[in-house]
């Protein structure tokens, strides 16, 4: 008996449909790949690391930062003996005392917001207290004023003031020099230099406290790593080695 012609199409109707079926499911798992991939990529090209990039030197190379350093010591002593006895405290140093003791309580994501919006509440933004030496196709930072935590608190400052107040901060909550850096950007947009301050965790990897609220897994895309530094070293991050605005002033150096 001869199958009518209406249903001899549906086998080849059917082979058709799965085929499209299949091919669609291979396109999807394709794309979904290749989103996971970018997104794997992309957080290793944009996140900041804290391995593995050339270590410049010392600390001490940068003599401004030094300096800063060595009055911020100073300063931590008065503070942590506030700390120990509110009876001690200078100044306004007790409203600090009741910060730094509520944070020491918090998980860490909490510390790093807590800290972000007090540093940057701060209405006195001042404008860069800098001097270069002008080249041809670079400049050279002659001389640099930093802030420590407790200056800050006193007559504000510029984004490097900002990210060293949240990193003396982060150590007086308990984190270690080698889990916090100053990352110096270029910030395309702006068409400036712009500082903020990194930590590294364990648990949640590395987050940058910026002067606009944002804490960022990764950098954002207007943004060039140029150097870090904290207490001990200086890292160079700049992926162009010629032609790149050189902002270090080293000891011996004009």
């Amino acid at each position: 008996m001869k199958t009518p012609e209406r249903f001899e199409s549906v086998p080849n109707h059917f082979h058709a449909m799965r085929s499209s079926n299949g091919f669609q499911l291979i396109n999807r798992w394709y794309w979904y790949v290749l989103i996971v991939l970018f997104a794997i990529w992309s957080n290793g090209i944009f996140a900041f690391e804290f391995e593995g990039d050339e270590r410049i030197g010392a600390a001490s190379l940068l003599e401004d930062w030094e300096a800063t350093m060595q009055r911020s010591d100073a300063e931590l002593k008065q503070i942590e003996a506030c700390l120990d006895d509110e009876e001690s405290c200078q100044g306004n140093l007790k409203s600090l005392r009741k910060l730094i003791l509520r944070g020491r309580t918090l998980e860490p994501a909490k510390q790093l917001r807590l800290i972000n919006w007090y540093v940057n509440r701060s209405k006195k933004y001042s404008t860069d207290r800098r001097s270069y030496r002008e080249f041809e196709d670079f400049r050279v930072l002659r001389k640099q004023e930093w802030s420590t935590l407790l200056e800050f608190r006193k007559r504000g400052g510029d984004c490097d003031d900002f990210a060293t107040a949240k990193y003396v901060l982060l150590k007086l909550f308990g984190y270690e020099p080698d889990q916090l850096r100053i990352v110096i950007v270029y910030d395309r947009s702006a068409r400036e230099h712009h500082a903020l301050v990194a930590i590294h965790l364990e648990d949640i990897g590395t987050r940058l406290l910026d002067i606009d609220g944002s804490i960022h897994r990764k950098r954002p895309s207007s943004y060039r790593y140029v150097y870090s530094l904290n207490e001990d070293s200086i890292w160079d991050h700049s992926l162009e080695r010629e032609r790149k605005p050189r902002r270090l002033k080293l000891k011996n150096n004009d």
